[in-house]
């Protein structure tokens, strides 16, 4: 092999397209054992995260943020390619220089500059008052940069630990983009994780069943209800949402690839049966919002289905095979539906509905009401990152309902808006969410570009990325690690799948 400084710049350049290289070969060409390293220590950072209480305990988001430093290190690493296994000269791959051709990393640097900017441009300070009272005293600031608070006690939670979810998943998303370099990778890494939500399922229908209130079986983790792991039902029915939409993206990419290779069996019906499982614990989870955009999307799912057999557009598929697979999974879908019984919870969950009209629906409009207001009072440089729960009382006074009291007093404590984007501009203001919004338009922009139209099993992880973004209108999904860090890294996994079925 020759040295570094024998090879022309011309042949070290070509030498730097992996993607090129490698699918030029056979499909059985192995990945490299970095790569695979790369794709456990992603997908044990993300199996770790729902297991770890949805990643909601400090604790468990420094070992996120371990695992993304990890990931990140190990896909930066170069790459030694040996001739026998990609039947080519042997080579070594720089991975660095496609992190700077990455836009989102140089946004999520500018991203993190503006948010430290903020900490270090303290506006308000936490103060102590006697026994557990508190409150925010204003302090001299530079009001031509973005500001923040500061002095915040650990135990209430401070702005830096808002910080480290956002950069696990940041670190993640670049060393996905960087390190995966094959279709396999993607596909393995998100089998893992649908594999894993389907235990997580189990486990929350397990616990339904025992029924003794404790998570895990020993810990009283102080709410009311609970579903598996996740303390919030809300961010367990988003999670079960995601994780039914990369399910139906796998079980629809082997559907597909079994038709075009007329192989004689299909994994499908597996990932079709994670599916139904994850749903029904999504439908015992009583999550409202959850609930109607999952129904949503599987009528859009079925009907989007139908017409695909009605114009016949794959030469192989048998509409006797399929219905009378349909007809079966029907059928498995009714027993199950009877032995969990599925009937009674969505009873309970219109029960529930119907109670939580003012306890929920309008309390949570009134606080988006109040927080678009805070938005408002600081809507270029925002408020600090992290800052709401601790600014939000001096808005919420004007509103009783959301108060818990008329006389001025708050009895309610309002730790987030139930509205990402309203928390969202209040905390970062204009100028703050410019990197954010710019990422999204990356990702869309790849989609666009790449015709993800085209690819069925994309267009439906797409479509499932965007039920999180559509149920944080009247949540705060953004809010738990577990999803914020799980969604933001199927975008590269999407996008990188996508590129490779383009070639």
């Amino acid at each position: 092999m020759d040295s570094p400084d024998d090879v022309p710049h011309s042949e070290y350049l070509r030498r730097q397209q992996p993607l090129e290289r490698l699918r030029a070969h056979s499909r059985t060409t192995p990945l490299h054992r970095r790569e695979q390293q790369l794709i456990w220590v992603i997908a044990a950072q993300l199996i770790f995260l729902p297991w770890a209480v949805g990643g909601e305990l400090t604790w468990a988001q420094y070992v996120s943020l371990g695992f993304a430093l990890a990931a990140f290190v190990l896909a930066l690493l170069p790459r030694h390619y040996e001739a026998e296994a990609h039947r080519t000269d042997a080579f070594r791959l720089l991975m660095w220089p496609k992190l700077l051709r990455f836009p989102v990393f140089w946004l999520g640097l500018v991203f993190f500059g503006y948010v430290g900017v903020q900490m270090l441009n303290p506006a308000w300070h936490f103060m102590h008052g006697p026994g557990q009272s508190w409150w925010m005293q204003a302090m001299p600031y530079n009001h031509a940069l973005p500001h923040g608070i500061a002095g915040v006690p650990w135990s209430q939670i401070p702005p830096l630990i808002s910080v480290i979810a956002y950069l696990a998943a940041f670190l993640t998303v670049c060393a996905a983009w960087v390190g995966l370099t094959r279709r396999r990778s993607a596909v393995l890494l998100l089998t893992i994780l649908v594999i894993d939500a389907a235990l997580i399922a189990c486990f929350a229908i397990v616990q339904r069943i025992a029924g003794n209130g404790l998570m895990f079986g020993f810990w009283n983790p102080g709410v009311g209800y609970f579903v598996g792991p996740f303390i919030y039902k809300n961010h367990a029915g988003e999670y079960f949402n995601l994780m039914i939409a990369v399910a139906a993206a796998l079980g629809t990419y082997h559907f597909e690839r079994t038709e075009r290779r007329m192989l004689k069996s299909t994994p499908a019906g597996v990932f079709l049966f994670l599916a139904i499982v994850l749903g029904a614990t999504e439908l015992i989870s009583y999550s409202r919002a959850a609930t109607f955009l999952l129904l949503g999307y599987l009528i859009f799912l079925g009907v989007a289905f139908v017409i695909r057999m009605v114009r016949g557009h794959s030469a192989g598929n048998n509409p006797i095979v399929t219905i009378s697979l349909l007809a079966i999974l029907l059928a498995f879908v009714f027993i199950g539906a009877n032995a969990l019984r599925l009937g009674e919870a969505w009873d309970k969950a219109q029960e529930l509905f119907a109670q939580d009209r003012i306890g929920s629906i309008e309390m949570r409009e009134v606080a988006a009401k109040a927080t678009w207001q805070m938005a408002g009072d600081a809507p270029w440089l925002g408020h600090g990152l992290g800052s709401f729960r601790f600014l939000f009382p001096a808005y919420q006074v004007r509103y009783p309902l959301i108060t818990g009291s008329n006389n001025g007093v708050i009895r309610l404590f309002w730790r987030h808006a139930h509205n990402d984007y309203a928390e969202f501009s209040a905390e970062l203001g204009i100028l703050g969410l410019l990197p954010l919004i710019g990422m999204l338009g990356f990702w869309a922009f790849q989609l666009i570009k790449n015709g993800v139209w085209r690819h069925p099993p994309l267009w439906i992880l797409a479509l499932g990325l965007a039920l999180t973004m559509m149920h944080s209108y009247v949540d705060f999904e953004a809010q738990n690690p577990a999803i914020i860090v799980t969604w933001c890294t199927l975008w590269p996994c999407l996008v990188r799948w996508l590129e490779f079925e383009e070639k």
